[in-house]
């Protein structure tokens, strides 16, 4: 295993409010015809905001997609080997409505931490329950260490 869980913060609302990432990560694309005439995995940038990640095309560019961590879990995937080395590959899962998003990043620390800082949003999330959240594409609440809700 590529990450520890014994490492997962426990956020309390002030820590919640003022978590804030930033990162390159490789996204998964499952569309029919990525693989065939695009990449299947392209650069994108991604923020984590108290709960909820952002991604853009180009740094400095348009928000693409928000996703609330509401309903989340996180899956650290065993490492990829690729021809460019190896790769650190975090799923995203929700209990109901969306596609998994899967983020990969050649860099160990920052896969972890990414993983675990997910993680913890969505615990919290879960735990705690969070009003107006909902309004960035998010439901209830769930998460993590384990498997999935059924």
């Amino acid at each position: 295993a590529w990450m520890c869980l014994e490492e997962l913060p426990v956020l309390d609302e002030t820590i919640f409010e003022a978590q804030h990432l930033q990162a390159c990560f490789f996204k998964y694309h499952d569309s029919a015809v990525r693989g065939r005439m695009l990449p299947r995995w392209t650069m994108r940038y991604f923020e984590l905001q108290a709960g909820v990640l952002l991604y853009r095309r180009r740094l400095g560019g348009a928000v693409r997609g928000t996703m609330c961590l509401e309903n989340a879990w996180v899956v650290a995937e065993p490492a990829k080997q690729s021809p460019s080395g190896e790769f650190f590959v975090i799923r995203v899962d929700w209990a109901h409505s969306r596609a998994p998003l899967r983020l990969s990043c050649a860099s160990q620390a920052v896969a972890s931490q990414w993983a675990l800082a997910i993680a913890a949003a969505a615990e919290y999330l879960r735990t705690r329950g969070r009003r107006g959240v909902a309004q960035h594409g998010g439901t209830a609440a769930g998460p993590l260490p384990g498997a999935p809700p059924r």
